[in-house]
């Protein structure tokens, strides 16, 4: 389910470049995340996704990642923003309005037309302990001519701790999948091989610093 191929080609006069960094501290993380992501395969090789997220805001920096959220998809697909709130560390609770959840066409590439459509939430009052919780429903239209599913998940580098990680996807027909460098998960597949779940073991943080921009 998770097929990661990395290219890595660096001229050698830039490779000084990239040399510096180094992995960030656990310590040093601006967030923390606990997220759950539930996916039914459709029989017309459609997704339907929802997905929870929790973050705390552990540094001043990780305002800055959640005063705006973005999600950038195909006129062909749905998004639903189901609930989204902002817990105080005192208790108190802001809810998302309407007026600060908003669907538009997405900004065309630099070269070319796009026909994305990008959803974003403005989340309001945001300070360090701060909690920004959240529930989206994506709907996740079949290519065209589509006979089979292919869905990836990649753990990259960014700047969040994950406290916890749950995946689920269930379809009518059977699954296959594969892992590379799946140390800190469990994978398990249902008997008739119609669900899987993937599941972090632990908490993880993987961040660099001082990267050059094209490093991979």
């Amino acid at each position: 389910m998770r097929i990661t191929v990395s290219y890595l080609c660096l001229a050698v006069a830039c490779a000084s470049q990239a040399a510096n960094a180094a992995q960030q501290p656990i310590s040093e993380a601006p967030l923390a995340l606990r997220t759950s992501i539930d996916c039914q395969h459709n029989a017309d090789n459609s997704l339907d996704c929802t997905t929870r997220n929790q973050f705390t805001i552990l540094k001043p920096a990780g305002k800055d990642f959640l005063s705006r959220i973005d999600f950038t998809y195909p006129d062909t697909d749905r998004l639903d923003v189901v609930s989204g709130e902002v817990r105080q560390q005192n208790g108190r609770v802001i809810k998302l309005e309407k007026s600060q959840v908003e669907t538009r066409a997405a900004p065309n590439p630099y070269a070319g037309v796009s026909r994305d459509k990008q959803t974003w939430l403005a989340f309001p009052e945001l300070a360090v302990g701060s909690e920004v919780r959240y529930e989206v429903r994506h709907h996740i239209a079949a290519p065209p001519l589509s006979r089979e599913l292919l869905y990836r998940l990649d753990f990259d580098p960014e700047p969040v701790r994950f406290d916890a990680y749950h995946f689920q996807l269930r379809s009518p027909r059977a699954l296959l999948w594969r892992g590379e460098s799946m140390d800190g998960f469990q994978v398990a597949a249902a008997a008739d091989g119609k669900s899987i779940t993937v599941d972090q073991q632990g908490v993880r943080y993987l961040n660099f610093t001082n990267e050059w921009d094209n490093s991979a």
